[in-house]
């Protein structure tokens, strides 16, 4: 019995009984697999993993704060926040003086590790002074004195105290996911964290969510919740009244018959979009959200409501939809002063029902308007919101290969006109001088002198592109509209920098922040491709600074870890991070974002999964 089994062992070559040392090294290999298996799923506990984050943060047998001063910026990371504090202007201690001046506070984030294959979120808090220059890390210690690490939440200050909702905890290898539900308040002239009541009839936890601070009050729209099994994203729109910490649901959610929007009414459900205010008015731009494949592709046209793109006839190219996902371009916006509701301290969902009109409107696109692309950041001066990067994903070879295009170009949208222009980052003595007789042309030519809209002129006169391989010059059309003047006709993909300018890479998921004029720009993200024809991730941790309104170039205040290799294969972009004054071949092909209403036959290309 089993001679079979032994026939076929003595034909084989050294098929002799293992010998004790074999059999060792064999028990020992199984072991070593099966506790890295163990290890393995224990990193995915995500239960266990905050409950040993937690156990660590209650070794200190008092709470502590631990500041220190560091002389190079933060590690790369994607996600954390990123928000300008004018400065508490008092404190004598490091811990009450970490934010006495102006200042920009950047809190979490997280660093997928390629070669150890592995996500690290991070808890800490950074300090920025805009005025030195120089980056300080503060430390918390003790049971439950800070939020726990996580990336996608979001932050707004409001009298010297920071607001901190939501959020996501990552497990290492990314199987399994956590959303945050809770609130914080984070005292900046103290640097003591506080943690709020959490609401019963609040938001529920949700990571991508945009927020903003209006007048004693956290405005939130949107956000995603993914649980590995389903993914849901919100079009709800919340008010938190800060001094009493009571959430009012303003709009959306399908529960609430009463505010639930009707189809075409509101801005769709997405993540990752990007809020301003301004003048008592919410602005909501872009964003993204992910269909299941066989949603039909013509709910691009149904009017925009819930669990659609929100486009019409005229508006197609305002998305893109490859069945997975569709990135957004639309713009809404929502009177606060009518959606508020008129008590101080907040109001039931019914009150607000009975009280308050809750109406959107969509904002046309009209002028020279970037073109659908996911992970752009945007952040408002003056009476101007200004629009960064991003990434548009284009299928190639009926699907089998995926182009991605990395844009660092900058756009503003006018809030006075409701219009779109590209910004010029870097401009020559040479270019204003043209800049300046081709005006005094059109002003002959029409008649009358333009209507100013300064940077609009500057930006479109002598603007060049690169459309399929050809450089481009695109040039301003005028008419008049009872004696008044003029209208870009036409919409080019990028400023009016030199080739040689220094300025960042192309990138998605930057962060922005804005201290008076200076427009501060942290990290991203690029994708590009590995020797072995693979794709993959470089998280960005270069620093710079743009003077948005002398526009004179961007200056780059560290360099990041990241290297000229790590970028090798990004396509379109030949930038040397060691060198300030390296060739920077990009200046062309910030992209060729063409008109889309001069391209109305052109199949929609579809975009990546970006989402937070």
């Amino acid at each position: 019995m089993g001679g079979g089994r032994d026939k076929r062992k003595k034909n084989r070559p050294n098929a002799a009984k293992p010998s004790g040392a074999a059999k060792t090294l064999a028990k020992t290999q199984k072991a070593s697999e099966k506790a890295a298996r163990r290890l393995e799923s224990r990193e995915d506990d995500i239960d266990a993993a905050l409950a040993a984050i937690a156990l660590e943060q209650a070794r200190a047998k008092e709470p502590t704060v631990t500041v220190e001063e560091i002389s190079e910026p933060p590690s790369r990371r994607l996600a954390a926040s990123f928000v300008s504090y004018a400065g508490s202007g008092s404190g004598d201690t490091p811990s009450t003086a970490f934010a006495r001046h102006p200042c920009i506070l950047m809190l979490g984030g997280e660093w997928y590790d390629v070669e150890k294959d592995k996500v690290r979120v991070y808890g800490e808090l950074y300090r920025y002074r805009t005025d030195k220059g120089t980056w300080a890390r503060a430390n918390f210690a003790g049971k439950d004195v800070a939020p726990m690490p996580r990336s996608s939440h979001q932050c707004v200050i409001h009298k010297h105290q920071m607001y901190v909702f939501g959020g996501e905890f990552t497990s290492p290898n990314q199987a399994k996911f956590h959303h945050f539900r809770d609130l914080w308040r984070l005292d900046l002239r103290e640097l003591k964290w506080e943690q709020l009541p959490t609401a019963k009839h609040g938001p529920t936890g949700r990571s991508g969510h945009r927020c903003v601070q209006y007048k004693g009050y956290m405005i939130m729209f949107g956000g995603f919740f993914d649980n590995g099994k389903e993914v849901r994203y919100y079009d709800e729109c919340w008010a938190l009244h800060l001094e009493s910490a009571t959430w009012t649901l303003l709009s959306g959610g399908a529960g609430n018959a009463k505010l639930a929007l009707a189809a075409g009414t509101g801005p769709a459900a997405r993540s990752a979009c990007q809020v301003f205010i301004s003048e008592d008015t919410l602005y909501v731009y872009g964003g993204y959200h992910k269909e299941k494949a066989s949603a039909a592709p013509s709910s691009s046209k149904s009017g925009g409501g819930r669990g659609n793109q929100g486009g019409d006839d005229e508006d197609d190219d305002d998305f893109l939809d490859i069945g997975r996902g569709v990135t957004h371009a639309d713009m809404w916006s929502l009177d606060l002063k009518a959606a508020l509701p008129s008590t101080e301290k907040g109001a039931s969902k019914e009150e607000v029902a009975s009280s308050s009109v809750v109406r959107w409107e969509r904002i046309k696109r009209q002028g020279m308007a970037p073109g659908p692309r996911a992970g752009c950041a945007m952040v408002l001066h003056r009476t101007r919101a200004v629009h960064f990067g991003g990434v548009l994903d284009t299928e190639a070879k009926g699907g089998e290969v995926l182009i991605s295009e990395f844009f660092n170009e900058l756009y503003a949208f006018q809030l006075k006109t409701k219009r779109w222009f590209p910004l010029a980052s870097d401009r020559t003595a040479e270019q204003e001088q043209v800049q300046r007789e081709q005006r005094q042309e059109q002003m002959d030519a029409a008649g009358q002198p333009i209507r100013a809209d300064e940077h609009a002129v500057r930006a479109a006169t002598t603007i060049q592109s690169h459309y399929r391989g050809y450089a481009v010059r695109k040039a301003i059309h005028i008419y008049r509209i009872g004696g008044v003047t003029s209208e870009l006709l036409y919409s080019p993909g990028c400023g009016l920098a030199p080739k040689r300018a220094v300025r960042p890479v192309g990138r998605c998921n930057a962060m922005l922040a804005l201290q008076g004029n200076l427009l501060f720009l942290y990290g991203g993200m690029v994708e590009v491709r590995g020797k072995k024809g693979d794709d993959r991730e470089v998280a960005l941790d270069d620093f710079w600074v743009l003077d948005v309104a002398k526009l004179d170039g961007w200056r780059r205040l560290a360099k990041g870890t990241f290297t000229a290799d790590d970028l090798r294969g990004c396509e379109g972009h030949e930038w040397d991070n060691d060198d300030d004054d390296d060739d920077d071949d990009d200046g062309d092909s910030d992209s060729d974002d063409s008109d889309d209403s001069d391209d109305d036959d052109e199949p929609p290309m579809p975009v990546p999964l970006r989402g937070v």
